[in-house]
């Protein structure tokens, strides 16, 4: 296996998947045990600034967590954005990375399970 997957993006990262697989049972057959470390808040989507390419576009305020937007003046959620809207503003960045992946959420969590799988 050469030290980059050889591959690359063709056929949608097929061959890049099939040689880490072969990669991990030839460690296994060795007695190598593989870690593999799965960072979701990495997305390179940053910010509320930065660019959609992912969670996103799918539901930003279900995929990350979320800071209360605050209007100058206003004392409330209900007061900016009346009683029955959620009114998010800035990404909490817990992770140095622009964004914190929300895991509260139970279809984030149901998400980062079934990837792990």
């Amino acid at each position: 296996m050469a030290r980059y997957s050889s591959g690359g993006t063709r056929n949608c990262g097929l061959v890049a998947i099939n040689e880490f697989k072969y990669l991990v049972k030839e460690a296994h057959n060795r007695g190598i045990e593989v870690l593999m470390d799965v960072v979701f808040n990495h997305t390179a989507e940053g910010n509320e600034n930065g660019p959609i390419l992912s969670f996103r576009g799918v539901d930003n305020s279900v995929f990350y967590m979320l800071a209360p937007k605050t209007i100058q003046g206003a004392t409330s959620l209900v007061e900016i954005a009346g009683p029955s809207s959620s009114v998010l503003g800035e990404f909490y960045n817990y992770s140095g990375c622009g964004n914190t992946f929300n895991c509260n959420h139970p279809i984030v969590r149901q998400f980062i399970l079934d990837c792990l799988r």
